[in-house]
């Protein structure tokens, strides 16, 4: 799917609940991607009954900073705006860069 012009992957469980997790993945700001994060993001899902949303932003050094931020931003946004989610049903959670991703969110 597509969430803030980004390509991402979305993991819902069976029956979810009011909350979505926007999960920023790791790689050093120059690696990884969402789908490599499907079966963390799986466990995620099952674990909390609640959706899960990872962006994959674009990497540097083709897209220095603040590409990456400003993509995590623009899926937030989406959060926000088209999937109808209030403020306080929205986890932010990030692996290793991604965890500094979610800081600056």
């Amino acid at each position: 799917m597509v969430a803030g012009g980004l390509p991402t992957l979305r993991v819902t469980p069976d029956n979810p609940h009011d909350t979505t997790v926007l999960l920023i993945h790791g790689g050093g700001y120059v690696a990884g991607s969402a789908f490599g994060y499907r079966h963390f993001a799986g466990a995620i899902a099952v674990t909390s009954q609640a959706s899960v949303l990872v962006p994959d932003y674009r990497l540097a050094p083709e897209h220095p900073y603040p590409a990456a931020l400003q993509d995590v931003m623009n899926a937030y946004l989406w959060l926000l705006d088209a999937d109808g989610a209030a403020k306080r049903r929205i986890i932010i959670m990030g692996d290793s860069a991604g965890g500094g991703l979610a800081m600056s969110c």
